[in-house]
């Protein structure tokens, strides 16, 4: 796999959570294991632009506004939105211009069989990255 390539910004406010994990030999030789897990409450200048790191990243937009640009598409994302995307290709989403703050919680995963699931998520919803959760959703600040 070629080197990982990354630039951000992590424009946040103090309140924001982030929390890394290192697998085991045995989590990283078979299961699907957790790799970093936030909520980021973003302010203006947050951004990250990456690729060719090997992880799966959910991100859902609890509030504020954002945009990602993948698979040559750029989304607005709004509070109610999720995407997911597969980070070995290239991603960059940021707070959206205009926007003071775009509120996330996220969680970057891999292993076992995560390929699979986004296999599947990706057939369920005909190739899109982004979706909107149901109105019954539980997912809360």
């Amino acid at each position: 796999m070629s080197k990982v390539r990354l630039q951000y910004e992590l424009d946040l406010e103090d309140s924001s959570i982030w929390i890394t994990c290192t697998p085991g030999a045995i989590a990283r030789g078979g299961f699907l294991y957790l790799q970093e897990i936030g909520d980021f409450q973003a302010r203006a200048r947050y951004y990250t632009d990456r690729e060719n790191l090997p992880s799966y990243l959910i991100k859902i937009v609890l509030s504020g506004e954002g945009l990602l640009t993948y698979r040559g598409q750029t989304h607005a994302l709004l509070p109610g939105k999720f995407f997911w995307i597969d980070c070995k290709e290239h991603q960059y989403y940021r707070t959206a211009p205009g926007a003071q703050n775009w509120h996330l919680l996220w969680v970057h995963f891999f292993g076992g069989n995560a390929e699979r699931y986004y296999e599947q998520f990706q057939t369920l919803g005909q190739g899109a990255s982004v979706g909107t959760l149901s109105a019954d959703s539980t997912i809360e600040d």
